[in-house]
């Protein structure tokens, strides 16, 4: 199956080709395992927006997108909760054929503004991780902080956040997208206290110390708690800061996951049983981290690694996600489904 593991316009040439022949239609009737389980990974539904300053590479879909795609879903899949997952493993019941699990990550208002009425109208669940320094507050997620400061930059500027240390430089003739993600990808590598230095410096050059805007917002906790009162929304950690786990000392990797999970059990009354990884890239958790979101009762955690989870084999604390991205089209997300270990 080496041949699937093509580059994305080879990926989205095969998707088509399989959607057009009627393939895939073939391949939904075959017998599948019952230990296969497939994460879908989403961060914002929007409405296109004409110069957006914050991370437009967040937007995982627009509300229209994203309904026709928890509508085809609901039609072709069994739709079920961590907490569902949970119950049937300690049940010894297997899991639901196409078992298919919906994630927030983050915890942006428009989740709430947009996804979840999308949700109500089908009746569909979801699992929102949220980070809970943020909500109910009137702070903007420090990443997509970053991104409206480099769109505010009017000079070269150089970011030296220790002597002895690397130095970032941005510059005005780079492309703009290029060079804020490459400044992104800078920052979410060093440590966190680096990070937050390199941040105030980005502030100094911009000279903006806090911007209000509708278009890069958390949701409030009554926000939170009417979709999880509904019982369409599993809320999960999202840690407190969304910091780099792997990047922090034992004390504040625990504060990041004992405290996420108390806070958001005394807002809601309720259970937390997953964790979701900031960044969730390959070096964004290690040993430690895993061990820490054990320690602190976690049932699951997901990574933002892709592929097929296979129950038995496919850690609970290492679970993989499909990426929902914006441009992917109908046909490549009904193939990346069927196929996650080489579609995605």
């Amino acid at each position: 199956m080496e041949l699937f593991k093509f580059n994305m316009q080879k990926k989205n040439i095969l998707s088509a080709i399989l959607c057009w022949t009627g393939f895939l239609h073939l391949v939904r009737k075959r017998s599948t395992n019952p230990n296969n389980l497939i994460i879908l990974a989403y961060h914002r539904v929007m409405p296109e927006i004409d110069d957006f300053q914050f991370d437009n590479k967040l937007i995982s879909a627009t509300p229209s997108q994203f309904e026709w795609q928890v509508k085809y879903i609901k039609s072709n899949y069994n739709l079920i909760s961590f907490e569902h997952l949970a119950f049937l493993r300690r049940s010894g019941q297997p899991l639901p054929e196409r078992s298919i699990i919906i994630t927030f990550d983050d915890g942006f208002d428009d989740n709430y503004l947009y996804a979840y009425p999308i949700l109500e109208k089908y009746n569909a669940k979801a699992t929102f991780f949220i980070s809970t320094d943020y909500i109910g507050s009137e702070k903007i997620f420090w990443f997509d902080w970053v991104v409206f400061l480099c769109n505010k930059l009017q000079e070269d500027t150089v970011i030296k956040v220790d002597p002895s240390g690397d130095s970032f430089y941005l510059y005005m003739e780079q492309d703009k997208t290029e060079m804020v993600q490459s400044c992104l990808s800078f920052l979410k590598r060093i440590s966190d206290e680096d990070r937050k230095k390199a941040i105030k410096q980005l502030e100094s050059s911009v000279k903006i110390a806090s911007v209000e805007s509708e278009f890069s917002r958390a949701m409030s906790w009554e926000m939170v708690k009417e979709m999880h009162d509904s019982e369409l929304a599993e809320i999960g950690s999202h840690a407190k800061s969304h910091a780099i786990l792997s990047q922090l000392n034992d004390e504040d990797l625990s504060d990041e996951v004992n405290d996420s999970r108390k806070i958001i059990r005394k807002q809601l009354s309720s259970n937390c049983s997953t964790l979701s990884y900031p960044v969730g890239g390959a070096t964004a958790y290690n040993d430690n981290v895993v061990e820490a979101v054990k320690k602190a009762g976690y049932d699951y955690a997901v990574t933002y690694m892709p592929g097929l989870n296979i129950l038995g084999e496919t850690s609970d604390y290492l679970l993989k996600r499909l990426h929902v991205e914006k441009y992917v089209k109908t046909y490549r997300f009904k193939a990346m489904l069927e196929f996650p270990k080489y579609l995605w």
